[in-house]
């Protein structure tokens, strides 16, 4: 299948499903996706044990309002976790596909575990047994690569920010709030200065590890905005940060599709389409495309 012959230009992916009122990732947020009719965004980690779960932090703070990170916890300890106050659980990629099962479309971004060589590798053994409609993507196009190796049949997508402006911090802030950084900043919203943007993202960069087991990440930084791997790992479309759009490095193609992530309105789903196939969406509903 052509990724224009795919959901990913036909149907709006909800980020995370759709999680208002319920918390994302979860078979709640699933269920309403799939009676809606759209395809579901989410996203799968390693583990500390090796099992392969769908939530988007490593930080489990936001998510349950404990202390702790996926990458240090086992799956019997995170098994025993409620998301917020409901009895909602973080799921397996296994149980992830069970409860799907088909009923929609699946976008799955792989995590950057840079520690984790083999990681690509288990998500695309594990997904050879699915046999609804799914894509791939990741922002590590060592990732991307390594799906056009493992699996060269299945959609794979490069995703990618560029310059971090306030509105770019703002669309982050859930992620954010998992580091000491002043709510202040949140507040000013369009009042930040490119200075404050800046420093709230390093001190998040660096609470997070990411300065650690990326020793030149100013360099990967400019690699993922530019997507400067892209001659090389070929990815049928480009997930772009809907604050950083239009931009001439992510134009749609005949054979790539561009995706704009995370669309807030309809008016602002609007405002890009004509450089967008498709939206990655939550908080509205977003006319199908098709239509």
């Amino acid at each position: 299948m052509t990724v224009r012959d795919s959901f990913l230009c036909k149907i709006p992916i909800a980020h995370r499903g759709l999680h208002e009122g319920v918390p994302e990732n979860s078979r709640a947020a699933f269920a309403k996706a799939i009676e809606e009719g759209y395809a579901i965004e989410t996203d799968v980690r390693r583990t500390k044990d090796g099992t392969i779960v769908v939530v988007h932090d490593d930080n489990l703070k936001r998510l349950t309002g404990l202390e702790g990170k996926v990458s240090r916890s086992t799956w019997r300890e995170l098994s025993s976790l409620r998301l917020g106050d409901t009895d909602e659980k973080i799921m397996t990629l296994e149980e992830c596909l069970e409860y799907i099962d088909g009923r929609a479309p699946l976008l799955l971004e792989v995590k950057d575990l840079y520690t984790v060589v083999g990681f690509p590798r288990e998500v695309v053994n594990v997904m050879r047994q699915y046999k609804g409609e799914y894509a791939l993507q990741s922002f590590n196009p060592f990732c991307v690569h390594r799906f056009k190796q493992l699996a060269p049949d299945v959609l794979r997508g490069q995703l990618a920010v560029g310059i971090f402006s306030p509105d770019v911090l703002i669309s982050c802030r859930d992620t954010l709030e998992g580091f000491d950084i002043s709510p202040e900043i949140f507040a000013c919203e369009g009042g930040l200065t490119r200075r404050q943007v800046k420093e709230a993202v390093a001190k998040a960069a660096e609470q997070s590890g990411f300065t650690d087991t990326h020793k030149h990440w100013k360099f990967d930084a400019w690699a993922v905005k530019t997507m400067i791997m892209n001659f090389i790992t070929k990815p049928d479309f480009v997930s772009y940060c809907c604050y950083n759009l239009p931009y001439h490095r992510a134009k749609k193609k005949e054979n790539r599709a561009v995706l704009g992530w995370t669309i807030q309105s309809e008016a602002q789903a609007e405002k890009l389409r004509p450089w967008v196939d498709n939206v990655i969406f939550e908080n509205f509903r977003p006319r199908k495309t098709a239509e």
